[in-house]
């Protein structure tokens, strides 16, 4: 079994003030979940804290979700001998009905409205359906090296709706337009504010 951890965020969107309110939490799964986990984690270019974040979102925002019984393991026959029998694992719960998306890390963006983030003279622009942002150059599509960025600090994504930035479990977090957020709409127009960096979002 292995301990997987997750940090409770407190902060609603929209919450201007700062303050610390998140504590670490802990959980125990089977080591071949946390290796799914893993894996695709690796595939979204994503942290495991934040795949299991919006995985626990998603299944609590499924109305229809319903876990059906489980039957009690069948009796053994009678031996001379006596056997000591484990009943089986219990299967896992079905995962929660997604409508697609066709977001995927690494995959240019459909048609429709494309958005640029300019940070001085350097403006780049948005060209796939999850553009992540934060501190590394190998795990994000627009570094921005300074110590108070995360490794990846936050991430701009297409829903059917538009776009939206979402707080990647950062340790300083992001504004939009002075305003403190964990997931918000991004606009052209709007300003993003990421540690020190102040990046103004364009139409591409």
């Amino acid at each position: 079994m292995t301990a997987m951890s997750i940090r409770r965020d407190s902060r609603s969107p929209g919450n201007s003030e700062g303050g610390s309110g998140r504590r670490a939490r802990t959980f125990v799964c089977r080591d071949d979940l946390y290796d799914a986990f893993e894996r695709r984690a690796h595939e979204l270019e994503c942290s495991v804290d934040w795949l299991v974040g919006e995985a626990m979102k998603r299944l609590l925002a499924d109305e229809g979700l319903k876990v059906a019984p489980i039957a009690p393991p069948p009796l053994a026959p009678p031996s001379k001998k006596p056997l000591l029998t484990r009943p089986p694992p219990l299967a896992p719960p079905p995962p929660p009905s997604r409508r697609p998306t066709g977001s995927f890390v690494g995959q240019k963006a459909a048609v429709g409205e494309v958005l640029a983030l300019r940070l001085g003279e350097q403006r780049v622009v948005v060209d796939r359906d999850r553009f992540v942002l934060g501190r590394s150059a190998r795990d994000a599509h627009f570094a921005l090296r300074d110590g108070n960025v995360s490794r990846q600090h936050a991430i701009v994504e297409r829903t059917p709706s538009g776009w939206v930035v979402v707080d990647m479990a950062s340790t300083n977090g992001i504004l939009v337009n002075g305003t403190r957020v964990t997931r918000a709409p991004l606009r052209a127009g709007d300003i993003l504010e990421i540690g020190p960096f102040t990046i103004a979002v364009e139409r591409a």
